[in-house]
């Protein structure tokens, strides 16, 4: 089986940025692919079909980013990784 999967990055490599004044991709690219989200396509799709209401998303989309915070916290909190299991499972060729 093949499964093959268009994908576009919205934003910088690292960051919370859009980098489309760099010259990276025209304005008109970036309008075509944000037509195409999938995101916004699918929750309009939960909207227009009536199987979700606007507020529902927004609670959903609320839990989901607290759950997102408190791990990131939690994370942040952890100790690093003893320096001899830094190295496993890390691809370099």
């Amino acid at each position: 089986m093949f499964i093959e999967l268009s994908t576009y990055r919205w934003r910088e490599h690292c960051g919370p940025y859009y980098d489309n004044k760099i010259g990276y991709r025209t304005e008109t690219e970036f309008k075509k692919w944000k037509k195409l989200d999938p995101i916004a396509r699918f929750t309009s799709y939960l909207i227009n079909k009536k199987l979700l209401s606007k507020q529902e998303l927004l609670t959903i989309n609320t839990q989901i980013n607290e759950k997102v915070d408190k791990e990131l916290h939690r994370a942040k909190q952890s100790p690093l990784p003893m320096k001899p299991v830094r190295i496993f499972d890390v691809y370099a060729e």
